[in-house]
């Protein structure tokens, strides 16, 4: 129990870095939040639902190709409307 707990400890820093990252990176702190959680939930996701070797596949092509236009969109247009679009 005692290195389970040392273990998870030592993901806090990685989590926090990875979170200063994104709020820098989008320099939204809700938004970077918006992207990690998503990106947790689909991992998430995929460890528990995704069993078939098909879906394996496809579904982080998915993933990563609306996040591509995600960025694209939110880089183009700077002054556009972000939440609208991450909800799309």
């Amino acid at each position: 129990l005692a290195s389970h707990v040392l273990e998870s400890l030592a993901l806090i820093p990685v989590m926090i870095g990875v979170l200063m990252f994104l709020f820098e990176f989008f320099e939204d702190q809700r938004l970077g939040f918006m992207v990690l959680s998503t990106v947790w939930a689909c991992e998430i996701f995929g460890v528990v639902r995704v069993r078939g070797n098909a879906s394996m596949r496809r579904i982080p092509l998915l993933l990563v190709q609306l996040f591509s236009l995600f960025l694209v969109y939110l880089h183009s247009f700077p002054l556009g409307f972000p939440y609208l679009a991450f909800s799309a």
